[in-house]
């Protein structure tokens, strides 16, 4: 009985430790993403390709069909990314900043989100420790 409460209790610390892991990850992201001024978080959150995926979103939302450049029909994008920033575009009335915020702020969910899926498949296939390591 003592050593099932013990399980139990390492169980329940193991999915509290993991719990604060991602939330203070979260946070750090969130409190970096709206400290910096947004020359910033452009240069460092942001480069070629995520540009590209922010006017074909932007284009799309304005109704000039899938192109980068407002003229030519583009393929080879990332379309499920794409898509989720579509409504964010045309909901901000083709505004350039508060989309920006916005992919950063998904893109740090996404990120959590794969922390929490490495975590369950490295404590799968190994350990619980092996899974905390995997965070880093």
């Amino acid at each position: 009985m003592l050593y099932f409460r013990l399980i139990h209790l390492d169980y329940d610390m193991k999915r509290l430790c993991l719990l604060l892991t991602l939330v203070l990850g979260f946070a750090a992201r969130l409190l970096l993403i709206f400290s910096i001024d947004q020359n910033t978080l452009i240069n460092c959150f942001f480069f070629d390709d995520s540009f590209d995926l922010l006017d074909i979103a932007r284009n799309i939302a304005a109704g000039n069909g899938v192109t980068h450049d407002g003229l030519h029909v583009t393929n080879g994008f990332q379309p499920l990314y794409v898509l989720v920033l579509v409504p964010i575009y045309w909901i901000a009335d083709l505004n350039r900043v508060f989309p920006i915020y916005f992919a950063a702020v998904f893109l740090s969910i996404c990120s959590v989100v794969s922390a929490f899926l490495c975590f369950k498949i490295v404590e799968r296939l190994f350990n619980t420790k092996a899974a905390f390591f995997s965070l880093l």
